[in-house]
């Protein structure tokens, strides 16, 4: 009988172990610099997406953080070993320092002191210049972790150092009002879309076969600025491509030939970020930041990826009907 019930304890133990690893899985993995992490204040549910040092890509994962982010007026605090947690560095609290580890940074926070030490060298947020402005002054408790509750927290400001090794780290995205906060700008595929990359302002006949078989020219329409060029219409698959062209008649162009626009127009498939046609608006300014209502049910990221890149939504009842990515010069159509 003791030997039933060890060989019974034995396999749920096996059990639990491939449950647990089931859910972790992945998470075990650090993520690199190409991830973003966005965080709501009173929320311990965080959203993150990128890559990890293992290879794996994560759109729109959730993950729980032991402790929620604050607001206070203007300043957004994140609570330091649930954030880095996320992130799969580490953080080891001895008195009042705390020493985060994550990918090839190492930097050194103190209770009370301004700044940080990253990878040995003292830092104030006045190194980077978004502070070089005296307009721009912080404040002292700006600059300064603090303790509460036996939980370390950092103004958002003193996050920099920790995120500087990567450049789109440097500035997180952050709306105060709406209590959210992006760790991270950008993703390498986020001018992706559909399998669609308009990075490097494709020619359509240049494409891969593979991602054009199949689709078929659906229509014709002309630039909505009154420029001398129509958008052709290739569908398929729930995603519809924007290919410049002349208009007829008139003279050629440098630009004809360029996919300037991917639409995803089925919940089939979904943004690097894990945003599918169907989910809700708020959904998509959690994991893009603020959005601008341009009108007529559409909605558009505040910041354009890549300083010309924009991403766009087409919203019902606060669902989105669909997903668009564009260069400068085509744009979604109310």
């Amino acid at each position: 009988m003791k030997q039933r019930l060890k060989g019974m304890l034995a396999l749920c133990t096996a059990l639990l172990l491939v449950l647990l690893g089931g859910c972790q899985g992945e998470g075990r993995a650090a993520f690199t610099q190409d991830c973003v992490l966005s965080l709501q204040a009173g929320s311990t549910t965080a959203v993150v997406s990128g890559t990890r040092t293992d290879g794996s890509q994560a759109a729109g994962e959730t993950v729980s953080l032991a402790q929620p982010p604050l607001v206070e007026g203007e300043t957004f605090w994140l609570p330091l070993e649930a954030v880095v947690a996320a992130l799969g560095g580490t953080c080891q609290v001895e008195g009042d320092t705390a020493t985060v580890r994550w990918l090839d940074q190492t930097v050194v926070y103190t209770i009370g002191a301004p700044g940080a030490q990253r990878n040995g060298t003292d830092w104030l947020p006045e190194d980077l210049p978004a502070f070089q402005d005296p307009a721009q002054t912080l404040p002292p408790e700006a600059v300064v972790p603090q303790v509460r509750e036996g939980v370390w927290y950092l103004p958002l400001a003193l996050a920099q150092p920790l995120l500087y090794g990567g450049t789109l780290w440097t500035q997180p995205t952050q709306d105060p009002a709406a209590g959210l906060v992006i760790l991270g700008r950008e993703l390498a595929a986020d001018l992706t879309l559909g399998g669609f990359s308009l990075a490097s302002r494709p020619q359509w006949e240049d494409l891969p076969a593979d991602l054009t078989r199949g689709m078929t020219e659906t229509g014709r329409q002309p630039s909505a600025t009154g420029e001398p060029y129509d958008g052709v219409c290739w569908t398929g698959d729930g995603v519809a491509c924007w290919v410049l062209q002349p208009q007829p008649g008139g003279p050629d162009w440098q630009e004809a030939g360029t996919l300037c626009g991917v639409e995803l127009t089925t919940g089939d498939q979904a943004t690097p970020r894990g945003l599918k046609v169907g989910d809700t608006l708020a959904l998509a300014q959690l994991l893009y930041g603020p959005l601008v209502d341009l009108g007529h049910g559409i909605y558009q990221r505040a910041e354009p990826f890549g300083s010309a890149f924009h991403l766009c939504f087409q919203v019902q009842d606060q669902t989105i009907t669909k997903i668009g990515l564009y260069n400068n010069l085509w744009g979604m159509e109310g």
